[in-house]
């Protein structure tokens, strides 16, 4: 759905919403199928405390605020991610003798990619998959393929082609 088209001498944009989306207690696991960190259980964990800390409704599991903006979404957000972060979960797997501790990383994160990283961009990753997930729930991400065909038409539309 195109929400609005905004023009002017130096740019245009076109807003388009597919509407938000409920962050449901198996949410992470689907979003994160192909890493092997990601569990039902850990998953559950991660959706139960967004709803502690009143990041999401209890009943409709949608998001109670912009995550952006929200001061509940801020200081959860911080705190699921150092709750999750790779160094927590390979505290947890030493804690169990599991023989994967060192392989903890940020959630979603290849191996090539972690290991091509700045400190800085490793800190940021720690809490990258939650933030991103949260913005894409609300409705106020940046790129999602919903609406992908209004904006490629908005492209077109507004391509000028030269006369030869």
């Amino acid at each position: 759905e195109v929400e609005a088209v905004i023009s002017n001498n130096s740019h245009s944009e076109v807003i388009v919403t597919s509407g938000q989306k409920p962050i449901l207690s198996d949410h992470f696991l689907k979003v994160f199928d192909d890493d092997p960190q990601m569990s039902d259980s850990l998953s559950n964990s991660i959706h139960t405390d967004l709803i502690k800390l009143n990041v999401v409704d209890a009943q409709t599991n949608l998001l109670l605020g912009d995550p952006r903006h929200s001061r509940d979404a801020v200081i959860a957000t911080s705190s699921i991610c150092e709750k999750y972060n790779s160094r927590a979960r390979k505290k947890w797997a030493t804690a169990k003798n599991d023989e994967d501790a060192e392989e903890a990383k940020p959630f979603g994160m290849s191996v090539r990619l972690y290991g091509g990283l700045t400190g800085e961009e490793l800190s940021d990753a720690e809490c990258i998959w939650l933030i991103e997930e949260l913005n894409v729930a609300w409705d106020k991400h940046e790129i999602t393929a919903e609406g992908f065909d209004s904006v490629l038409a908005f492209f077109l539309e507004s391509v000028i082609i030269p006369h030869r």
